[in-house]
This record gives C-alpha cells, sequence and structure tokens, in this order.
C-alpha cells in the first residue's frame, strides 16, 4: 500500500468508501453527516475570517456572514 501521509482515522474511512462503491453498500456515515460538518466548517471559517457571527440559510443553503453570503475568497 502506498504511503499517503494521511493518518490511520483518514486511511479507515478512506477504505470504508472505497468498499462500499465496490459492493454497493451503505457507508459508516451517511452523506448528510458529511454535509452537516462540511457546513460547519464553513460557518467557522466565515466567522473567524469576517470576525462576525456566521448563519446558515437552509432556504438556500448558504453561510451568512454580516448579512451577505459567505464565498470563501
Amino acid at each position: 500500500s502506498a504511503d499517503t501521509g494521511a493518518d490511520p482515522l483518514t486511511c479507515r474511512h478512506m477504505r470504508n468508501w472505497m468498499e462500499c462503491v465496490r459492493a454497493r453498500k451503505n457507508p459508516n456515515a451517511p452523506v448528510e453527516a458529511g454535509y452537516g460538518h462540511a457546513v460547519a466548517l464553513i460557518m467557522s471559517n466565515a466567522s473567524a475570517r469576517m470576525g462576525m457571527r456566521a448563519t446558515f440559510d437552509r432556504a438556500y443553503r448558504q453561510v451568512i456572514c454580516g448579512g451577505k453570503a459567505f464565498r470563501g475568497f
């Protein structure tokens, strides 16, 4: 196996994902869990960069910071 420099948990996560793709099974965590984690990470990034509170607009699926959609750049 190649040394990817990834930690053991990341390797197990990727192995689970690939096994599920091959076997057409559900992974250990549903895609919604990953989506929720990504939203939380983007919100914390927006808050740190902008220096203010960030919220999530579920209807438009956007992180709002300072009254505007956070674009990340």
